[in-house]
């Protein structure tokens, strides 16, 4: 199965949309940062835990790393930089919906994706219904998450259905 390594914006996306608690019904494993979960405030680490998602630490050489890319690639947080390095070390698909962060995944050759991606696959894989989804994507964009207007839009259309 797959891994999933979330940064910070997208556990706090899912959390926005109500959909934390549904991550785990997809056919991934899911990881995070050690580092984030003591960031964050909402969703707390309880929930995170709950939610499925197993913590990873890194390693000296890999916390070298971390910092090494953090000074290469100066917007993301050191806390995100560690889930670039997380994912990098799995071959995981980091989920990011920071646009800095997505940069440095791609010069690095980690494969990413995003909120919207996610949404995408709680369709397809039934975990929910394009109703529920586009609510959940409405509270996302209420709650001030920056997302793509014109493929949020398409979605919309699309879920209308």
């Amino acid at each position: 199965m797959d891994l999933l390594i979330s940064d910070t914006c997208i556990l706090i996306d899912l959390h926005k949309g109500e959909l934390l608690e549904k991550i785990n019904e997809l056919p991934y494993n899911l990881g995070v940062p050690d580092a984030i979960l003591s960031e964050l405030v909402e969703p707390g680490e309880e929930e995170i835990l709950k939610s499925g998602f197993d913590v990873y630490s890194l390693e000296s050489e890999e916390i070298i790393e971390a910092f090494r890319l953090n000074g290469v690639y100066s917007h993301p947080s050191i806390v995100d930089i560690f889930g670039l390095v997380l994912a990098k070390k799995h071959e995981a698909t980091l989920l990011t919906g920071d646009k800095k962060l997505r940069i440095a995944a791609k010069r690095e050759g980690v494969a990413f994706k995003g909120t919207l991606w996610i949404l995408d696959e709680m369709i397809e894989k039934e975990v929910i219904d394009m109703k529920t989804a586009s609510e959940s994507l409405r509270k996302i964009i209420d709650e001030g998450s920056y997302l793509p207007k014109i493929e949020c839009d398409k979605r919309f259309e699309q879920w209308k259905s």
